[in-house]
């Protein structure tokens, strides 16, 4: 491991005259410095209009053609994310993208089932960082993105279109997803209200009896 990587791996202290220090003091002395949360993120990531941009860059590790009839490849990347790629020609330059694992409201106790129906848009108008709800549909209005996040039953997708120019964006906006997801009360409050006039109308609507 590298020496003094995140401060976790070796810490050396002295001490004027020979002084011996107890394991109390020794202890104290490592919990203060060790590197807070935020110190940790200004070393690794750049910080951008609340876009953060990671200072190393990933790296494909292996390259695979699984048709070579259809031109579909597979990329292997430094983190482990595999990307299956069909190039099509096309005028718009538009990319159609869509990211899936396996999970979903399968793996999720009844208990949880209520809350991760709206996780999803709970997200998504709580904003990411310091981009609010209406900022970020802003910033996809004019760089051509579209971006639609699902919990499924047995997965979980992100998936949408972008301009081949933006594409950067979009890795940037679905990696505040994961990370920087603020899940503010407002928000959370807008979807109670909305949810609490739909449950009102349905008993009114004879669709929902079958």
């Amino acid at each position: 491991k590298e020496l003094f990587k995140n401060n976790g791996d070796f810490l050396i202290v002295s001490s004027p005259n020979n002084t011996e220090l107890d394991q109390k003091t020794i202890t104290k002395i490592w919990k203060n410095t060790k590197l807070s949360k935020n110190q940790q993120n200004e070393k690794t990531e750049e910080t951008t209009g609340g876009f953060i941009t990671p200072k190393e860059k990933g790296f494909i590790v292996n390259k695979e053609d699984l048709s070579l009839a259809n031109n579909i490849k597979q990329y292997t990347l430094s983190n482990g994310v595999k990307v299956i790629l069909k190039q099509v020609f096309s005028e718009d330059k538009t990319i159609h993208f869509n990211f899936m694992k396996p999970g979903g409201f399968s793996l999720l106790d009844d208990s949880e089932y209520p809350s991760a129906l709206v996780a999803s848009q709970y997200s998504y108008i709580s904003g990411y960082n310091d981009i609010s709800y209406l900022e970020l549909s802003k910033i996809m209005q004019e760089k051509g993105i579209s971006i639609n996040q699902q919990i499924l039953a047995y997965s979980d997708s992100i998936n949408g279109t972008v301009k081949t120019s933006e594409f950067e964006t979009l890795m940037q906006i679905i990696y505040l997803m994961f990370t920087k997801p603020n899940f503010t009360e407002n928000s959370w409050n807008q979807i109670s209200v909305a949810l609490e006039n739909n449950s009102k109308t349905l008993e009114v609507n004879p669709t929902n009896a079958f």
